[in-house]
């Protein structure tokens, strides 16, 4: 052994921050192939201490962790209900702890909003700008390191700039800021929000939650403080909701834009103005305690690069308490396009697909009319309008009754969505959710079809060009 491995070996072993089965010859041949050979001669002994001791300083570490096997892991519930330690991977998630600072110490992580396909929410304090009008509680959302098109960004500070002038509430999220962290899985955008409470998807399932499982459970189980509010969702509080949420939804157009996404996950109750002057403490009486379970190997064995810590719950806001003056506001503008631009490889989900997007028309800005209505009937049910999970022809077949008939350029098309759908053999793998759907169309009267008000007929019509713009 030479010289310099055995100094850089008795230098790292020094640090007690790993044991002498970390080194082996292997691993010293595949950390020497790493170093550029420029480097091979004074340099290596710094790099190989570096690399051994602080690996986060050497950005060329290998940060692949898709492959960990939870398994491996001490048992912990959070590894199935959050968002999976896979997406913590080279362009994937930045790790967060509670109390991390970011953007020059300005920002401080105290608990979980949630996370999405692409990116984590957190609530932070501003401890810069205590005295501002939005009050020193933010959210910051940390996108996948992998998503380096600055769309949402844009179109988020061309609303910003739109509305900037409004002398009346525009039900939009408020955008304050923008900047990068740079992290073991790569860079990462950060957008800054002044708004943020429960999603009206994460409200529902409390209801939905209760009222299913409420006799089961005693109350201090649920994740409500108070019985009365577990019971329905009242309807002042339903037509205050959909009022705030069409007013943001008729604004878009106007400003040439469309959110692509509207749904309950991308609508919210802003508590901003409530936990304006809150403190820390008063602060996790609404959102509840943080839960944060430390992230281990069962063989006690130090985690991957790129791997958090710790697993953080989602806030579950016990103290959430219905008020008519509550305030929705629209969120998740990672789907928006400009209405020159159009979508760009637009995923929806699987409950709101637009029937365009399954017969093969073109999709464009008015995409929001349909997830509108398909987002007040579930309000107003609190259940979607077709019965899920769907294949594509059976999600179109359900749809046929619901509010008129199939428009007759459709018919050919629907053939070959059938014949697509039989020859993946989608249908012979759901019979029990084909049936579910067939009795579903049956048990309908003609008294149960025209429920859905002329509102919303007119949000669901299927054919474009007929929609209301």
């Amino acid at each position: 052994m030479s010289i310099c491995n055995y100094t850089c070996i008795h230098m790292a072993k020094s640090t007690k921050r790993i044991t002498s089965q970390y080194f082996t010859w292997p691993r010293l041949r595949a950390i020497q192939q790493r170093i550029p050979s420029v480097l091979y001669f004074w340099h290596r002994p710094l790099h190989f201490f570096l690399y051994t001791c602080y690996p986060a300083y050497l950005p060329w570490r290998s940060t692949d962790t898709s492959n960990v096997d939870i398994t491996d892991l001490k048992d912990n519930p959070l590894l199935f209900t959050e968002e999976g330690i896979h997406r913590y991977c080279r362009g994937g998630f930045h790790p967060v702890s509670l109390g991390d600072k970011f953007h020059n110490g300005q920002y401080t992580v105290h608990h979980k909003l949630g996370f999405g396909e692409s990116c984590t929410v957190w609530l932070a304090k501003d401890n810069h700008n205590v005295w501002h009008r939005h009050g020193p509680w933010v959210a910051l959302k940390i996108l996948a390191a992998r998503i380096k098109e600055r769309r949402e960004i844009r179109n988020l500070r061309y609303l910003k700039e739109k509305t900037n002038y409004f002398t009346q509430n525009h039900n939009i999220v408020g955008f304050l800021d923008t900047f990068l962290i740079i992290g073991p899985n790569g860079t990462h955008h950060c957008l800054v929000f002044s708004s943020f409470g429960p999603t009206i998807e994460l409200i529902q399932q409390f209801f939905i939650d209760f009222n299913n499982y409420g006799d089961y459970l005693e109350f201090g189980d649920t994740e409500f403080s108070n019985s009365a509010h577990c019971l329905e969702m009242g309807p002042s509080s339903i037509y205050q909701i959909a009022m705030n949420g069409l007013f943001a939804v008729e604004l878009m157009p106007r400003l040439e834009m469309c959110h692509g996404g509207i749904s309950g996950s991308h609508i919210i109750i802003d508590y901003n103005s409530r936990l304006h002057f809150t403190s820390i403490g008063e602060c996790f009486e609404i959102l509840g305690s943080p839960q944060a379970v430390p992230l281990e190997h069962r063989d006690g064995m130090p985690l991957g690069y790129g791997l958090p810590e710790e697993l953080i719950q989602t806030a579950k806001w016990p103290g959430y308490v219905e008020s008519i003056s509550d305030s929705a506001r629209l969120i998740g503008f990672g789907k928006s396009f400009l209405r020159r631009e159009g979508p760009d490889n637009l995923k929806q989900p699987v409950h709101l697909r637009c029937p365009e997007s399954i017969m093969g028309d073109e999709v464009d800005y008015r995409l929001y009319l349909w997830h509108t209505g398909c987002f007040l009937y579930q309000l107003g049910t609190m259940e979607p309008p077709f019965p899920t999970p769907l294949n594509d022809y059976e999600y179109i077949r359900s749809i046929v009754g619901f509010v008129e008939g199939l428009p007759m350029e459709w018919e050919s098309k629907l053939d070959e969505v059938r014949l697509i759908s039989e020859q993946t053999f989608a249908l012979e793998q759901a019979p029990a959710t084909k049936k579910q759907g067939t009795e579903l169309q049956l048990l309908r009267t003609p008294k149960q079809k025209a429920q859905p008000q002329q509102m919303l007929w007119r949000q669901l019509k299927r054919v474009p060009q007929g929609k209301n713009t």
